[in-house]
């Protein structure tokens, strides 16, 4: 929808100049969604208002500024048409011009003129409560700037349960954490407190809570994530969570869920262990008995090198060794210097 805007825009803009132009309702809803885009901010990592990068020109000179590789060849002329060819040949888009982009406005007024006359008048006003924003097509709910939920006054609470009307809208759970991604950390924990979120959607709130939100320097923050969603954090992420942070979120004593270990990513396990062993250290992962049974299982994220030190420990019963390897998935590398760790009748009973 807001592709369309950006195109008609321009045109409408250059009419309006005219003392005597008096805007249609279709050119009305164009120009200030158009003029919300443009002041709203993007959802990148560093948050800045759109008109920095709309027109593309600016994009062009925005590669520039920051020396971006290739700048000169990614700004061609040429570029844009090969990429534009591409994307028609293999992903089967097509190229946008004014008539194409024409019969999707087309499509999106008649959208706007199935809605109530009520619900009309508050979308022109932006004026729109959390009541009428739900009456809308879904689509439309996600592409709206967020100036219509800014002016919504609902606390994390309320938030949630509008991502929650739209169970399996991942759109719409990430447009309510971008609203409030600059929000106050007691709102942000009022919104994660509520949300039901489905643990396939775990990676999703992840890379929000990782990319948009960050979690790793989040030291302040009352909210006990659970460790289903902390373990699909971006590994990158993991490895700057700082030392506050990792206290605050209790992230030692959530690390002994060998369930929820089971669902992390190699990768994950890798960090994890890198982090933990990096702020409480080797011994309470498998310096005592007491720290194997507990975290044990983080063994599966370690070095080649640390699980060598196993061999020949006397401070620990390879019985425990043992347990990690059975309960515990890892790398068939890990697996073998475990096995070489371990007593003959416990490699024995391995068998049974």
């Amino acid at each position: 929808m807001l592709t369309v805007v950006l195109l008609f825009v321009a045109a409408v803009s250059a009419v309006s100049d005219d003392e005597n132009f008096e805007p249609s309702q279709e050119v009305q809803i164009l120009l200030s969604l158009a003029s919300k885009f443009r002041t709203a901010e993007n959802d990148f990592t560093q948050g800045r208002p759109n008109s920095a990068y709309f027109p593309f020109v600016k994009s062009r000179k925005e590669n520039e500024k920051i020396k971006r590789i290739n700048s000169t060849s990614i700004n061609s002329e040429d570029y844009m048409m090969k990429i534009t060819e591409q994307l028609k040949t293999w992903r089967g888009f097509e190229e946008i011009d004014s008539a194409v982009a024409l019969t999707y406005a087309n499509l999106m007024f008649e959208t706007f003129y199935n809605l109530s006359p009520e619900l009309r008048t508050s979308f022109l006003q932006s004026s729109m409560s959390a009541d009428d924003l739900q009456k809308l097509p879904l689509s439309w709910q996600y592409l709206l700037p967020h100036q219509f939920y800014d002016d919504l006054e609902l606390d994390g609470a309320g938030f949630a349960e509008l991502v929650n009307s739209s169970p399996g809208n991942t759109a719409m759970l990430y447009k309510i954490a971008m609203v409030l991604r600059d929000e106050a950390v007691d709102m942000r924990d009022a919104y994660m407190n509520n949300l039901n979120l489905p643990d396939q959607y775990r990676e999703d709130m992840g890379y929000i809570l990782g990319y948009r939100w960050g979690i790793e320097s989040e030291a302040d923050s009352n909210y006990e994530y659970t460790m289903s969603t902390l373990l699909h954090l971006p590994s990158d992420v993991v490895m700057g969570i700082n030392n506050a942070t990792f206290d605050n979120l209790n992230i030692a004593d959530k690390l002994e869920d060998t369930s929820m270990w089971g669902l992390a990513s190699p990768q994950s396990k890798v960090a994890w262990f890198t982090k933990f062993e990096g702020r409480k250290g080797w011994r309470e992962v498998a310096g005592t008995p007491h720290h194997m049974v507990r975290h044990g299982h983080l063994l599966s994220g370690a070095p080649l090198e640390k699980l060598r030190e196993l061999k020949g420990n006397k401070e620990i019963e390879t019985s425990l060794l043992a347990e990690v390897l059975d309960n515990t998935e890892m790398n068939p590398l890990r697996v073998q210097e475990l096995w070489e760790a371990l007593a003959d009748v416990d490699r024995e009973k391995s068998f049974i």
